[in-house]
């Protein structure tokens, strides 16, 4: 408790020093504030001042034009660009014209910019569809980044690594955060102040994820059945997908809010996927469509006594019948088409979560905001396909293994006719056209708040992150460093 008072109040008192900085230290050239945006961003701490952050932007966009921009320096520009479309700013990607030869290729003495590169390489991620300059810069940078590794430093050679992993696009921004400040640390041209700040701000909100944690694991016996239920320590990994969500302090209660849905959605899936029988799992669906748990087997009963704590906060029918329906495919020997599939998979996909995480939102999720997530938008749409298609991915052959119904590599293999790698291609190739997506539906002018619309970007980054090496949420050794640095390991502060 001492730790976490002494933490909060130098937080404080170095966040006032931070904003004096981003609101009259950092210089008046447009470059000079999206840099220390940047900066404050990577480090995750720009949170602290999210309202002085959207005024400058705003300001610096309304003045900006393509000649503003200092159109010789690939890493500035690579910044830029990528600070105002994540920020949902319609900034051309024409800026990067002037980094093309007379061949309309991009030119090949750009190689020699490692920084340069790397930030061209991020910039690329947050493109729209027929924008074919960054698509041939994202081929471009990321064949050459691959290539100029064994000569880089040990600190820039990590940080081109991790890049090429994972892009910062469509990662977690508190464990991106976690690995910048190391990278940050290291690096010559730092501001010790930034540093220290990013440090202690995130040794606080350590301590504060950890409170939650154990409230998240509250709620009396049904909640004591869910944990025994599951088996493993999967309220962990829950608490974890929640986090990736939101981050911030002011949303401590959607946060445990989230957590708790994401223990039912896995009770449901494990009971539809491994403990019941077809006749008892239509007969439980159909006790959920009348809410009403009569004459169901006892585990059933249980079950459904852990879905009916959570039943004012949030509907799980659909999901239900959804399950259902993947449960009746299997049982009938049918392969779905992929229309079918996708139909089916928004719902078992992030469907239910992006419900679940406007819960405990407050002012910024109305009746209305609901009411448009319900509607499927496109946004959402993409965001279950993204999802759908990962978790695919990386669990296609236990699935298999198990008599599970045919995903979407199956699938896709059999409707088109296409060889396994050709399937693998073409499901990347979705993926990438729902990030596009993604990234369209956050421009400006947009349907509902930017805040909700990053609760949809974050939850959709969650999938890359519990997914993309391996099937984390089943194998907790995947997560294993991941929630070590997140929750368990402070940062030394000197």
């Amino acid at each position: 408790m001492y730790q976490c008072k002494a933490y909060a109040k130098e937080v404080e008192l170095l966040k006032g020093q931070v904003r004096n900085i981003l609101l009259v230290g950092s210089g008046n050239k447009l470059v000079e504030k999206i840099l220390l945006i940047n900066t404050l961003e990577r480090l995750g701490v720009s949170y602290h001042f999210e309202e002085e952050i959207e005024e400058l932007l705003q300001l610096m966009f309304a003045n900006f034009q393509d000649d503003s921009i200092d159109n010789s320096n690939l890493f500035t520009t690579s910044v830029q660009f990528r600070i105002f479309r994540q920020h949902g700013y319609r900034i051309p990607s024409s800026v990067f014209n002037k980094f093309k030869g007379t061949n309309g290729k991009f030119k090949e003495s750009l190689i020699q910019d490692v920084t340069g590169m790397l930030s061209l390489y991020e910039a690329a991620y947050v493109g729209t569809h027929g924008e074919d300059i960054l698509d041939e810069a994202l081929a471009f940078s990321k064949t050459h980044l691959l290539l100029m590794l064994p000569s880089l430093n040990p600190n820039l050679a990590n940080q081109v690594k991790r890049a090429l992993h994972r892009c910062l696009h469509r990662s977690m921004p508190r464990l991106e955060a976690r690995h910048y400040i190391s990278f940050y640390e290291k690096d010559p041209s730092r501001d010790d102040l930034l540093l220290r700040f990013a440090k202690v701000d995130y040794n606080l909100l350590q301590l504060l994820h950890k409170q939650e944690f154990v409230m998240s694991q509250g709620g009396g016996m049904k909640w004591k059945f869910l944990l025994n239920f599951l088996m493993q320590k999967r309220p962990t990994e829950c608490y974890f997908w929640s986090s990736f969500a939101y981050f911030e302090p002011h949303y401590s209660f959607a946060r445990v809010i989230l957590a708790k849905v994401i223990m039912v959605m896995t009770l449901l899936d494990d009971t539809y996927d491994a403990y019941g029988t077809f006749e008892e799992l239509k007969q439980y669906t159909n006790a959920v469509e009348r809410w009403d748990a009569v004459d169901l087997p006892e585990y059933l009963t249980l079950v459904f006594g852990v879905l009916a704590n959570l039943h004012e906060e949030l509907e799980f029918k659909d999901l239900a019948r959804a399950y259902e329906l993947e449960i009746k495919w299997v049982e009938d020997g049918y392969a779905p088409t992929m229309e079918e599939y996708f139909a089916n998979g928004i719902a078992t996909s992030t469907g239910t979560l992006l419900l679940a995480s406007f819960v405990g939102m407050g002012e910024f999720a109305k009746v209305d905001a609901f009411d448009w997530l319900r509607a499927n938008p496109r946004i959402a749409v993409a965001s279950a396909i993204v999802g759908r298609l990962i978790n695919d991915l990386a669990s296609s052959e236990r699935e298999q293994e198990r008599g599970h119904i045919a995903g979407a590599l199956e699938c896709y293999m059999k409707e088109f006719d296409l060889s396994k790698q050709d399937a693998i291609d073409e499901i990347y190739r979705r993926i990438d056209d729902g990030w596009k997506d993604i990234n369209e539906e956050i421009l400006r002018p947009t349907t509902v708040s930017m805040h909700l619309l990053m609760r949809i970007l974050n939850i959709t980054r969650s999938v890359d992150a519990l997914y993309k090496d391996g099937e984390a949420f089943t194998h907790q050794q995947i997560l294993k460093d991941k929630m070590e640095l997140l929750y368990l390991n402070p940062i030394p502060v000197c």
